[in-house]
């Protein structure tokens, strides 16, 4: 699978190492020197030092064969234009991205990017933690249309 991520900081870093640890090909678009050279210094992934809002970056980071994009700045507003470029432009089918205020996430939804919010996603397991039997309700996704779920087997 080959994964575009679009912001080098702590998450995007872990997300890179991590699907570089599964052996999937990775490019990370960042903005910041400093970013990329600990991107290059910490993993073997092809770094772009650029702006991922930018479709020449997009371009050089061969965004067009990407099976998914994702948006991890600390910007929701760069996120949204990053996920909606890799659609329009590149015909990307899946995005996601970091949403980090709750209240954005149904723009997200709308515009058929995947969100994550880690603010929605702890008041969600809080609202959502009850057992029924043996089976724990850890957390809804798709907007509430598929749930994830544990079951406990003796």
């Amino acid at each position: 699978m080959y994964v575009v991520i679009a912001g080098g900081g702590r998450i995007g870093r872990y997300i890179a190492r991590d699907m570089e640890r599964k052996r999937h090909d990775v490019t990370v678009i960042e903005w910041n020197p400093e970013r990329c050279e600990q991107l290059v210094t910490e993993t073997s992934v092809l770094v772009i030092e650029g702006d991922a809002c930018d479709v020449r970056y997009l371009e050089q980071a061969h965004v067009d064969r990407a099976d998914v994009f994702v948006a991890t700045t600390h910007d929701d507003d760069n996120n949204l234009v990053a996920c909606q470029l890799a659609k329009i432009e590149f015909g990307i089918k899946r995005t996601i991205a970091r949403v980090n205020t709750p209240k954005n996430v149904e723009i997200f939804e709308k515009l058929g990017i995947e969100p994550v919010s880690s603010t929605s996603l702890i008041s969600e397991l809080i609202e959502n933690e009850f057992s029924v039997g043996e089976l724990i309700h850890l957390t809804s996704l798709k907007g509430g249309r598929v749930s994830l779920v544990e079951v406990r087997i003796p």
